[in-house]
């Protein structure tokens, strides 16, 4: 039994059809397994993980609540999430 009142949670990939995926299987159980217990998913994906989809899935881009990532996000996929309605943090270096 977990008790998670937000969950952050990083990915090796991440695709608007796949959601957020891992290479590992296990690693994508575990995670799985605290964002069903979470109240919030907060995803923290680099620029470079865009696009990338891995061996499995472990959340859908619905169940993201917040996304953050490096200011290195390609303006095609700022529109992307735009019109997905992802609600997102660009961060810089500063």
């Amino acid at each position: 039994d977990l008790h998670i009142k937000t969950a952050f949670v990083s990915s090796s990939g991440f695709s608007l059809e796949a959601g957020l995926t891992e290479v590992d299987f296990h690693e994508a159980q575990f995670k799985r397994a605290m964002i069903d217990a979470a109240g919030l998913l907060v995803a923290l994906i680099d620029s470079s993980k865009f696009g990338r989809v891995d061996l499995t899935p472990f959340a859908s881009v619905e169940r993201v609540g917040r996304l953050f990532t490096d200011n290195k996000l390609t303006g095609e996929w700022i529109e992307k999430l735009d019109h997905a309605g992802i609600e997102y943090t660009l961060c810089g270096e500063a």
